[in-house]
């Protein structure tokens, strides 16, 4: 909630400091309705992020779910230790829904302090790699490991300059693809990065990663590559607030000069 994705305005929900005023307590959703704005194509992207979160959910460790003998009957799927921070258990219905149990943790012994809300936020290193901060280039490149398959995040801060056949750091060999692209024309953006391009894994290593692709990279976007084949449907532009994301066919897209 606030700024994020070009809000013009702060939230802020009654309280004693602002007079109890429901002034800022709303999202401008309407701004996203108007075809004159570009607020429309953040939501767009809001949406695919999303989307994509959904086929190569990246923001749960593979390390760190695993069913708890204990915990399953009594809550649900999978649970987590977090007794290193908190002194109890949070668990997680097939819903997603976090909720903390204290009673769980004097019966889980599957569980230990050291791999406790630290494994929930962040993986292994070998499913998060950080292969390239480049001040110069305004470049960096991630590579993260989820249950559908390794995903690759190259992001171009440069305000002016784009790259052609830049090489990055990959964990696999293999065919790689866009599975998210801000330069898409539904965000916005000019299509520089053709989605039906097949990027092949080099085994030449990089970065200390094993293997390398070579991409274009547009200035001021961000990519996203996953193995061919992998993840289920493609993370498109969504539907926003309002639905399920439809599936896109293969066109890049653009969000710069």
């Amino acid at each position: 909630m606030g700024n994020e994705f070009g809000h013009p305005e702060w939230i802020d929900f009654p309280r004693e400091g602002n007079s109890w005023s429901y002034k800022h307590c709303r999202r401008q959703w309407n701004l996203a309705d108007d075809d004159t704005l570009h607020y429309k194509s953040l939501n767009e992207f809001d949406a695919a992020m999303h989307h994509l979160e959904d086929h190569f959910p990246w923001l749960v460790s593979r390390v760190s779910a695993r069913r708890c003998p204990v915990a399953a009957p009594l809550c649900g799927a999978y649970c987590f230790s977090t007794h290193a921070v908190w002194g109890w258990f949070v668990c997680f219905d097939d819903s997603h829904r976090p909720a903390p149990r204290p009673e769980l943790a004097a019966h889980c012994s599957l569980h230990t302090p050291r791999a406790s809300m630290r494994r929930l936020l962040y993986p292994s290193l070998q499913d998060n790699f950080v292969s390239l901060k480049h001040e110069g280039d305004k470049m960096i490149v991630f590579d993260r490991g989820t249950a559908q398959g390794p995903l690759l995040f190259v992001f171009n801060f440069h305000p002016t300059k784009s790259y052609t056949d830049y090489r990055v750091g990959a964990p696999c060999t293999g065919e790689w693809v866009l599975a998210l692209d801000s330069d898409w024309s539904q965000f916005g953006g000019y299509n520089r990065v053709d989605g039906a391009t097949t990027f092949h894994g080099d085994p030449m290593g990089w970065n200390e990663r094993p293997a390398s692709l070579q991409v274009y990279s547009p200035c001021r976007t961000v990519q996203v590559y996953k193995r061919k084949g992998t993840g289920g449907a493609p993370a498109a532009g969504g539907a926003g607030r309002s639905g399920a994301a439809p599936a896109v066919a293969g066109a890049g897209a653009g969000s710069g000069m």
